[in-house]
């Protein structure tokens, strides 16, 4: 393996995330996620009903992409790498993104409705594996990583909003602000999701994921340069979705920048394949040397001893 792939490898693994950000970067420093009741607002059940207008439409989705890292290395210097690869999702929580160089992946961080992986490749030929229920148990290891996949399709903004149980408010900026449970690690620690969509489209333009009472979000994305998904057998106007996602995580001062391009939901083309999030093919594609099962230790593990 090359140099330059090693560096690569180190800082999606050695910065603690693949999905961190600058502690000053966002609106979540200058009060753009705050929220304050205002009883001129819709119902919730009123913006669940015109969010998901766009978002049942986004079930699935294919995308090119770039992914660049901006992070402090262990020496305390910044540093900047970017890799290319492809998105794959299917709602609501099978998801897969390969970042690689020169046509080799590098990593590949995925889930199914059960489970997340994080495979990777080169020196360390590793993947970590746990299911979502045991992630943050006492029984189970860290990934290492802030943020888990459905904590990353969350910052997507292209699930649907349940039909009830949200709470409306407004930003500072004058925003629709929605406060969602959190999924994954989060739902059980009593965490939630903040959502703030644009007044006049209802596309998400920020989205924090926070822990129980907290006044800052653990991860926050904001969502930029909407462009069309193209779906297959669609006429009108095709949905959108932010094709700029810029994930920060303020307590490891780090950041990814995920640039999507090339969207559609994959049926035309005959993309999207189920052995994408199936860990099983997975393991046989890679063969990583060391498979860590980060909840052995749990009643249910993600994988038993022969796999």
């Amino acid at each position: 393996m090359s140099r330059a792939r090693r560096a690569f490898l180190a800082a999606l693994v050695g910065s603690g995330s693949l999905l961190a950000g600058c502690a000053n970067n966002g609106g979540a420093q200058n009060g753009a996620l705050d929220a304050r009741p205002d009883a001129s607002l819709p119902s919730y059940e009123e913006v669940a009903s015109r969010y998901n207008e766009r978002a049942s439409l986004l079930g699935r989705i294919w995308a090119r992409a770039v992914v660049e890292m901006r992070f402090v290395d262990a020496n305390g210097r910044r540093k900047r790498e970017q890799g290319e690869g492809h998105l794959q999702f299917i709602a609501p929580a099978r998801f897969a993104l390969s970042v690689g160089k020169l046509g080799e992946v590098i990593v590949y961080l995925g889930c199914d409705e059960q489970r997340f992986w994080w495979f990777e490749r080169g020196d360390a030929d590793r993947v970590s594996v746990c299911r979502h229920a045991n992630a943050g148990s006492p029984c189970a290891e860290s990934v290492g990583l802030p943020a888990q996949p459905l904590e990353i399709i969350d910052l997507m903004g292209v699930l649907e909003f349940p039909v009830r149980g949200g709470r409306v408010q407004r930003s500072m900026r004058g925003e629709i602000v929605i406060d969602l449970p959190a999924r994954g690690a989060g739902a059980a620690a009593g965490g939630f999701t903040r959502v703030a969509l644009d007044p006049s489209t209802y596309e998400p333009v920020l989205i924090g994921v926070y822990q129980r009472g907290g006044a800052q979000p653990v991860l926050l994305a904001r969502l930029e340069e909407y462009q069309n998904v193209q779906i297959a057998g669609r006429g009108g106007i095709a949905p959108r979705m932010a094709s700029r996602i810029v994930i920060t995580h303020a307590e490891s001062d780090t950041e990814i920048r995920l640039s999507l391009a090339g969207m559609t939901d994959g049926v035309r083309e005959g993309r999207i394949p189920p052995e994408a999030f199936d860990l099983q093919a997975l393991l046989r594609a890679f063969s990583p040397a060391d498979v860590r099962v980060l909840d052995a230790a749990c009643p249910s593990p993600a994988l038993s001893s022969g796999r």
